[in-house]
């Protein structure tokens, strides 16, 4: 029987019963599907990693949003609430890029009390269906190319996620982020205002001091913020 991982409050985006992958009960589990993203279809904003802003920043409108103390970076799927303007008909994905938090679904990385992380699973979740992806164990039991690859991505999102709280708290640092209104004028007349986001601010970027600027050079951070207000230019695409 698969014991429960640990149970965070809130738990993250999409997952409500995360489990353990155990190698007996899910042996017929696949490796996730990436061709359906239902899952995803009544959320607005999906959570983005600063690593991601130059793939995506062509196609979606990055923004922050505050909670709690803390500043996340996420993904602006549609103009309105509780909706995904990026999932069609079955599932499918209409844009190009499918952002990593996506693409990691029904994994995440859990804890069990103990000091060594683990390898969770939505359980439940469509995607884990033996039909979905490649095969996770072998018939005999023993781990599979696709499971190395999912424990290789889900860890690899963990550290990359913590690397993305760093360039957050960079940036909180340095005063560099102010709020925005988001407003559009829906074909037909209808008015949509998105109040409560942030962005960073572009001009106390380029005034800050010599030393800090360059400092984010070096550290490769300055691409993600031009790219994050790049991206903002894409808003203009969304639900047309």
């Amino acid at each position: 029987m698969s014991q429960p991982a640990a149970d965070p409050t809130p738990k993250p985006l999409f997952y409500t019963n995360p489990v353990l992958l155990d190698r007996e009960k899910h042996r017929a589990a696949g490796s996730g599907s990436r061709k359906s993203f239902g899952f995803s279809r009544n959320s607005q904003f999906i959570p983005a990693l600063h690593e991601e802003f130059t793939a995506a920043a062509s196609e979606l409108p990055i923004v922050f949003l505050p909670s709690g103390g803390t500043i996340s970076p996420v993904f602006l799927m549609s103009l309105d609430a509780g909706r995904n303007g990026f999932v069609g008909d079955g599932g499918r994905w209409t844009g190009g890029y499918v952002p990593a938090y996506l693409r990691r679904y029904p994994f995440i990385l859990g804890e069990t009390g103990g000091e060594e992380a683990v390898i969770c699973v939505e359980e439940g979740a469509d995607a884990l269906g033996a039909e979905q992806g490649e095969p996770l164990f072998a018939e005999d039991g023993s781990s599979t190319t696709a499971l190395d690859e999912v424990i290789g991505f889900t860890n690899e999102y963990f550290r990359a996620s913590k690397r993305t709280e760093a360039f957050v708290k960079r940036l909180m640092d340095l005063d560099l982020f102010h709020n925005i209104t988001i407003e559009n004028k829906k074909p037909g007349g209808d008015n949509r205002t998105i109040h409560g986001l942030l962005s960073i601010n572009e001009e106390r970027l380029q005034s800050l001091a010599d030393e800090a600027f360059l400092a984010l050079r070096h550290d490769r951070l300055l691409t993600p913020c031009f790219a994050q207000l790049f991206s903002l230019k894409q808003m203009e695409r969304l639900d047309r």
